[in-house]
């Protein structure tokens, strides 16, 4: 047992912690459940707005830079695009550079033909409820080309943001737990309550291959 200084020191923090680090994530947390929503309710995107495709054609210098990732960079940089790479690609067939750039709420397609110093620029803006799904799931980084990393300073920020809610949770959590342990009189329904989300977890984490 924790003396009682030390006790109700750490009581009275915890509660104060629980409290702001909750204010801190309010914000975050309602974006995720409602982007939580438009992963799990594709259906509710009519109702949000279509998405919109347009294309154009800008005159480039030939891109420097030692990499491929560097050229595309400074092509990037050339067309005024910004975002994630998230695809570099080298046609075969022809002397070129075509780059996936990739944002929450849209993706541009650059398609440069050095030789002729011509650039296509396809822009695919997404519905907003594509573009509320776009923020849960965009990481910056890849699938199909590991070595791509983050290169976007905003999904920098957004991937520290989302690290730090990620822990707040955990803590959350944690402090919430403890909350509840000093209540005697609320450990039988806090005790249900548990189960049946750890029984819920386990269904999906575990169990699903069995069933």
């Amino acid at each position: 047992m924790l003396p009682s200084v030390i006790g109700d020191w750490l009581r009275r923090w915890n509660r104060k912690l629980h409290i702001y680090v909750g204010l801190y994530f309010v914000l975050f947390t309602a974006l995720f459940a409602i982007s939580g929503l438009a992963l799990n309710r594709s259906t509710w995107a009519v109702f949000a707005g279509g998405a919109a495709k347009s294309e154009l054609e800008r005159e480039i210098d030939s891109p420097s830079g030692e990499t491929q990732l560097a050229r595309a960079r400074d092509l990037m940089s050339q067309l005024g695009v910004s975002g994630e790479i998230h695809q570099i690609e080298v046609p075969k067939d022809v002397d070129g550079l075509n780059v996936w750039v990739l944002r929450p709420n849209r993706l541009v397609i650059i398609r440069a033909r050095l030789g002729e110093r011509i650039a296509s620029v396809e822009i695919q803006r997404r519905a907003a409820w594509d573009a509320i799904r776009g923020l849960h799931e965009f990481t910056g980084q890849s699938r199909f080309d590991p070595s791509v990393r983050r290169d976007w300073w905003l999904t920098t920020v957004w991937a520290i943001a989302i690290d730090a809610l990620s822990l707040g949770a955990i803590f959350l959590v944690a402090s919430g737990i403890w909350m509840w342990l000093q209540l005697r009189q609320k450990r039988i329904g806090g005790s249900i309550a548990l189960a049946g989300g750890c029984l819920v977890l386990f269904v999906f984490l575990v169990a699903l291959k069995w069933l």
